[in-house]
């Protein structure tokens, strides 16, 4: 009888054990590089939303001639007094109305303006006091327009 070299039964069940060994470690590994990878995306994709908002804030404050709130909403003005943007607040977002419309996601947002170090509801405004939630934890940060006395007296017309 000739013998033919070939693998038992044992050791093919023993081979598919280890190999589902492996998969099942390579799965489970790669399943928690997946979710980090997840949290990390998320929370990238909410500071640069917060850098973004930030930015686009100031500049637009820096180039209008007047910035007037009124409910929650601001207006920025151009020298002629017209509306070139304006700026819609809610608890969850801000919106931002111009040539396009942009809205940013905040989490629980207040907006506070004053004139002068006096908080207004409404009317001329040269400080704005942004606080919402950032990653769980209480954020805040400020804009402020500087108004020069020429500004300021024809503004008061």
């Amino acid at each position: 009888m000739k013998r033919i070299k070939a693998f038992t039964l044992f050791e093919l069940v023993l081979g598919m054990l280890l190999a589902a060994i492996v998969i099942g470690m390579a799965y489970y590994a790669s399943s928690i590089f997946m979710r980090i990878y997840d949290s990390y995306s998320k929370g990238s994709y909410a500071q640069s939303e917060l850098v973004l908002f930030k930015k686009v804030v100031s500049k637009d404050v820096e180039r209008a001639a007047r910035l007037d709130v009124r409910n929650d909403e601001l207006l920025l003005k151009d020298p002629q007094g017209e509306t070139v943007l304006s700026y819609t607040f809610a608890s969850e977002y801000a919106l931002r109305r111009g040539a396009a419309v942009d809205t940013f996601k905040l989490d629980n947002l207040q907006v506070r303006s004053s004139f002068e170090g006096n908080v207004q509801e409404s009317g001329l405004t040269d400080l704005l006091v942004f606080s919402f939630r950032y990653a769980g934890e209480p954020a805040v940060f400020t804009v402020r327009k500087q108004y020069s006395a020429k500004d300021l007296f024809e503004l008061k017309r």
